[in-house]
């Protein structure tokens, strides 16, 4: 019928995008939900620490941003678009912390959480030229 194979193309679309868009989103939520705990509830530790922290958690949401733009976007050019939207969204998670206990801005945590997405980005594009695929696509 008709109707059901539009049905079917279209969860097929709904399902293909969930897996694509649905591990960035929900790594975002977490990296939200730890920039709400207040600072005093976090052990001391050194700032390399959380340099790392910051680096680890970007480096895998450019991954999964690449990941997903590279449906629309070819080699590199996936590079922008995880660009401004890590960039974007660290800047908004340190603009955030002003208003959580303890905690503050960090114009040095931006500059990490930009090369740790673009780390990972530059990674899924590295590894996706080698003939890997990671886009739930395929084999």
């Amino acid at each position: 019928m008709p109707g059901e194979s539009r049905q079917e193309y279209g969860d097929s679309r709904f399902w293909h995008g969930l897996k694509l868009w649905g591990p960035p989103a929900v790594l975002s939520a977490g990296i939200f939900i730890l920039s709400s705990i207040p600072g005093d509830r976090f052990p001391r530790h050194p700032e390399t620490l959380s340099m790392a922290v910051h680096f680890l958690e970007f480096f895998v949401l450019g991954f999964l941003l690449a990941r997903a733009f590279s449906v629309t976007h070819a080699g590199l050019r996936v590079m922008f678009p995880v660009l401004l939207l890590c960039g974007g969204f660290g800047l908004l998670m340190e603009l955030y912390q002003f208003t959580v206990p303890f905690r503050s801005f960090g114009a040095m945590d931006i500059l990490i959480d930009i090369l740790g997405s673009m780390a990972g980005g530059l990674s899924y594009v590295l590894l996706k030229r080698t003939g890997k695929n990671y886009t739930g696509n395929g084999p």
